[in-house]
């Protein structure tokens, strides 16, 4: 925990960004990407263009990076971890009935690291988070598992060889009265896919009687053994969860998988119905390392993080996007990588409570 306080900490002292809170009321929580959209000025880049931005990124690759491309593809990436899953402090919403905790570990080094967090036998998995220990790495998968018991997440460098760790949490919820299989029979996991495709998007809304407590990502690149395709978005809008991924300077087409997890909207025992939300803060910058916080209103528990990055030219990549030390808030940071490029980020925090 010291190590990750630690590296918060300094990363804040190196951040160009700036920031603004963009969603302290309590109506602001059902508000889609449509109207976060329309709530501040986006660059007008021609969608075409953006698209095709790699046609102009593919530049002959450097002494320095073939050799780095090389040590990639010859180095066996670690999936083993550097210690046994610690635990993260319980908390609870305002009536106490609602507990949630998070499990997290971090891997040996790697170009590729991976790793599956489990949460406690007593408790359903509802979210989850990663985070690198370089910001020129980045992830591309963040996920819940079928049975909802693990967090999945990956990561990898890019062209350049670099050796990073991955953290990944695991963030797992009960309630006082409710025996762990009857809740996870309540709750599911869905997911949608995209087409193969140099940007891929895919999103999935839950059905009508399931609420959204959670979602992620899995930027699928490595079935042609293609340079990557890294995330970009993953994140809940309305009852719908989003995601985006992109290649970057060398084309590489992947499909990407959109995760959503949702529960019954039904009276619990003991506790009757629940009520879900989330918190938006909204941070830019003109290059290089963006760092955005969204934090919990009293009386709700964090069940999930998310992120949102816009690119404007060349592209920026989440690296971080992960829970705080207390669970009281989201991290978000996004990076541009080789190339400088502007852009802006919502970092999200999901919530749940007892219905008032």
């Amino acid at each position: 925990m010291k190590k990750l306080l630690l590296f918060s900490a300094l990363l804040l002292m190196e951040i160009s960004c700036s920031k603004e809170n963009f969603d302290k009321k309590e109506d602001q929580t059902s508000k889609g990407v449509a109207e976060l959209k329309s709530a501040i000025k986006t660059p007008n880049l021609d969608s075409i263009a953006r698209m095709n931005a790699g046609a102009f990124l593919e530049s002959i690759l450097t002494a320095r990076e073939i050799d780095s491309l090389s040590k990639m593809r010859t180095t066996e990436s670690s999936k083993s971890s550097a210690s046994i899953a610690s635990e993260g402090p319980e908390y609870t919403d305002w009536s106490g009935l609602i507990h949630l905790k998070y499990w997290y570990e971090t891997t040996a080094e790697g170009h590729t690291p991976s790793l599956s967090v489990s949460v406690g036998a007593d408790y359903v998995l509802v979210g989850g988070g990663a985070y690198t220990s370089n910001i020129n790495c980045f992830i591309t998968k963040s996920m819940p598992d079928a049975m909802l018991t693990a967090w999945i997440a990956k990561s990898k460098d890019h062209i350049t060889s670099i050796l990073h760790t991955l953290t990944v949490f695991a963030i797992g919820m009960k309630i006082d009265g409710v025996t762990p299989d009857y809740l996870r029979s309540k709750m599911q996991r869905f997911f949608a896919v995209s087409d193969k495709i140099n940007h891929p998007t895919a999103a999935y809304t839950v059905p009508g009687n399931y609420l959204l407590v959670g979602g992620g990502a899995w930027d699928y690149y490595e079935d042609d053994g293609g340079y990557g395709n890294m995330l970009v978005s993953s994140h809940p809008s309305s009852s719908t969860w989003y995601v985006e991924g992109k290649d970057h300077r060398r084309a590489d087409p992947s499909k990407i998988y959109a995760y959503a997890i949702g529960i019954e909207n039904i009276s619990f025992p003991n506790v009757g119905y629940i009520q879900v939300g989330y918190t938006a803060e909204y941070a830019s910058t003109n290059g290089g390392v963006c760092f955005a916080e969204a934090s919990m209103p009293t009386g709700w528990a964090l069940t999930c993080c998310g992120g949102w990055v816009h690119y404007n030219t060349y592209g920026r990549m989440i690296t971080i996007m992960n829970p705080n030390s207390n669970a009281l808030s989201v991290f978000l940071v996004s990076s541009d990588h080789t190339y400088q490029d502007s852009g802006w980020q919502y970092a999200f925090a999901l919530r749940v409570q007892k219905a008032q």
